[in-house]
């Protein structure tokens, strides 16, 4: 992403970065990537994907709004504005399936009391 919030992606074997065509008024704030697509969260919390060649479709729900997300593993994990962790994947038509929480974590020396063996 430029100075004037231009997205612009790199493709395998190119020296020469590709710009993202966004939607008319969307606003990139940050952008992901892996080989295939890019994952783009706009000011407004949306998550777009997008494929090289491509223009970016919303791939987010519209329940929520989001500050980043990634794709990792073919699915999208995204941390809503709230901090909670969500992820869920597109389907064969690029839409977005309902987001399912993902429960916190805690390494073993910071279990909550409730949780440690005895």
């Amino acid at each position: 992403m430029d100075s004037k919030r231009q997205a612009w992606y790199l493709a395998d074997g190119t020296t020469d970065p590709t710009a993202v065509s966004p939607p008319e008024g969307m606003k990139a704030s940050r952008i992901s990537t892996d080989k295939n697509q890019a994952i783009i969260t706009d000011k407004e919390g949306r998550v777009w994907s997008w494929k090289p060649g491509g223009t970016p479709v919303r791939a987010d729900d519209g329940s929520q709004p989001y500050t980043q997300a990634v794709l990792a593993g073919g699915r999208i994990t995204a941390v809503s504005r709230q901090g909670g962790m969500f992820t869920w994947s597109l389907d064969g038509q690029g839409r977005p399936g309902q987001p399912g929480s993902t429960p916190p974590r805690h390494p073993p020396w910071n279990q909550p009391a409730w949780t440690a063996s005895h």
